[in-house]
Formats: C-alpha cells, structure tokens, sequence
C-alpha cells in the first residue's frame, strides 16, 4: 500500500535560527530548501503537498506548493479535516529520510517517528480525517495520548534516520557523513567540513 498523500510543511523565511551564528541568513535558507529537496526525493511516487509561507519552486515534478501563513498545528489539521486517503506528515529537516523508510511507516492506524527531545518528526495516517496534530514542545507524548484517545491502532517506529532533525550546527555533522544528497553538497560547496576530535565529531568551516 502506498501513502496516496504527504504534506510537507516548509517555513521560507526566518528557518533554522539555531544554525546561527554558524550559518548566514542566506545560507539557513539555502540549507532548508535543500533539506526539503531531499526530503521530497524520499517521498518520490507520492503525491506531495508543501505547506508553505510563501510561494516558490520547489525543483519537484511530484509536489506542489500551497500557501498557508497560519500556525503549524492550525494548517495542517485544516488540511487533514476533510482527507480520507492514507496520508504522510514528513517535516522539511530530516534529509536523511529514504524511500524504504517511508514504506516502513505504512500501518492499520497511526504511525508515529519520534524526534529527538520529544518532538515528532513525521507521522502517518490511515484516515487522517480522525486524527489531529499537535506539535510543539513534548508532541510525541501528545500525539501518542491522541491516537489512543480515539482507539487508533498505533505504531511507534524508532528510526535513526528519521529521528534525526538538523536544528543546531552540531548536528551538521549527521549530514556529511549520512547523507549523500543536495544537503550534503550544499555544506561542502560552502566549507562545511568534519571535525575530528577525540570524543565525537563536530563541524568546523574551511
């Protein structure tokens, strides 16, 4: 079974603050869009929906762009009200994401990947149209109260790939050694390189 929709939502401006002072305005933006680049080659087959703030091209024959300026939780529940397709919640930041993750989140009900410090990274929905989201702060503990709130069959999926969002500038280093796509090469076309140090690696600027 395939997800017949996914719904990306994707800030165009004021993204990933966290890099900073790390990366520039300029180069946050230039990041995040290559970030979605790979996220959306992961979800190739589907029919893809990018929630955006603003209009632009997102390089992809299988997504389009829809404009919605309203808060996270508030856009993507209107938009999931009236679906009844078997539908993916992926967010813009996890570009290691593959093509055979996505299929390991098909399920009966509701699948949810966890993100690191609580959050949610992406989610899947049987019927979307019984399910709402709630994002900020702990919402994997909100989404799995929600989903078993309203007898949804659950599934947790614990994923090293999907549970890891780049937010902060340490977390670059996942990037360069785990993703060979456009984020990667955006990293190194601007002097991004690993840093070796005795306890983990980081990243420095060359």
């Amino acid at each position: 079974m395939n997800a017949a929709k996914a719904v990306v939502p994707f800030k165009t401006r004021g993204a990933k603050t966290r890099l900073a002072p790390f990366l520039s305005p300029e180069e946050r933006m230039a990041f995040s869009k290559a970030m979605l680049r790979d996220v959306l080659r992961g979800l190739k087959g589907i029919d893809v929906t990018i929630l955006a703030t603003e209009d632009f091209d997102p390089e992809c024959d299988w997504a389009h762009v829809e404009l919605n300026r309203r808060d996270l939780n508030t856009a993507i529940n209107a938009y999931i009200r009236h679906v009844r397709e078997p539908t993916l919640i992926v967010m813009s930041d996890i570009p290691l994401i593959q093509e055979w993750h996505v299929r390991e989140m098909y399920s009966e009900g509701v699948t949810l990947v966890p993100g690191r410090g609580g959050g949610t990274n992406a989610i899947f929905m049987r019927d979307p149209s019984r399910f709402k989201v709630d994002f900020y702060e702990v919402s994997f503990l909100k989404h799995v109260a929600i989903a078993k709130q309203r007898g949804l069959p659950l599934k947790i999926l614990d994923s090293f790939y999907m549970s890891t969002d780049i937010d902060k500038p340490e977390d670059l280093a996942e990037v360069l050694v785990h993703c060979p796509g456009d984020s990667c090469a955006y990293l190194r076309s601007i002097g991004v390189r690993l840093s070796y140090g005795k306890s983990r690696i980081a990243v420095e600027r060359g």
